[in-house]
């Protein structure tokens, strides 16, 4: 939801959007059922959700696309993918260069370094970003920060007391069955309703970042000029 609502309000519009490291196309789905034209790849062979087979292409590096279709996109969305990476600047530069339209990129990220914990051992992070971390990244590859903003707020000062304590947060994760679906389902509206009520600099689990390319006539087929 928080992502959708950031490419309604800073992407072209009827964007052409590319979801870099979609994994099995979680987000893909739901952009596409918003009404988004979304497709994604992901570098690792894993298996796309059921029913987006024909979206979301598995052992596939973005820059490898064919340049006719790289032409045509002129979003890219990094969700919670460059904090795998050692040189993110880097994997940015690469993405500006292999997609010659490109307007805008919608990136999220584990945020704030403070909330550290095996969980971003595990799974490979090398770093948990802040905004000013994301605003210095933008600059570094000519690109615009129009919006940033923490996201779960909320969750922000038990993580912060679970890191202090140096607890050791669980690593094995099971869909919500039951009962627990419509737990997760108040939970997400709540984190809605959160990211809008409180202010984008107030410290949460995660970050997001809308990015502008500074090349000529790209702004200004967006939505809303910054």
């Amino acid at each position: 939801r928080i992502v959708l609502r950031e490419i309604n309000r800073f992407a072209p519009i009827s964007p052409r959007v590319l979801d870099v490291g979609c994994g099995r196309g979680i987000a893909v789905k739901y952009l596409r059922a918003a009404g988004v034209g979304c497709v994604g790849v992901e570098l690792a062979a894993v298996q796309p959700l059921e029913g987006m087979e024909s979206h979301v292409r598995t052992g596939v590096n973005a820059t490898g696309l064919p340049l006719e279709e790289r032409q045509s996109y002129d979003v890219i969305t990094l969700l919670d993918v460059i904090e795998h990476l050692p040189d993110p600047g880097a994997f940015i530069a690469s993405l500006v260069a292999a997609f010659p339209n490109l307007a805008c990129l919608v990136i999220t990220v584990p945020a704030r370094q403070e909330l550290w914990s095996n969980y971003d051992e595990y799974y490979g992070h090398y770093l948990r970003y802040d905004l000013r971390r994301l605003q210095e990244l933008a600059e570094s590859q000519r690109l615009t920060v129009v919006h940033s903003s923490y996201f779960f707020h909320s969750i922000y000062l038990p993580a912060r007391i679970l890191a202090a304590r140096r607890a050791v947060r669980s690593l094995h994760v099971e869909p919500p069955r039951g009962l627990g679906k419509s737990l997760h389902r108040a939970v997400a509206w709540a984190m809605a309703l959160d990211y809008d009520l409180l202010p984008a600099a107030c410290a949460g689990t995660s970050a997001i970042a809308c990015m502008r390319s500074r090349v000529d006539g790209r702004v200004s087929n967006s939505r809303q000029s910054n």
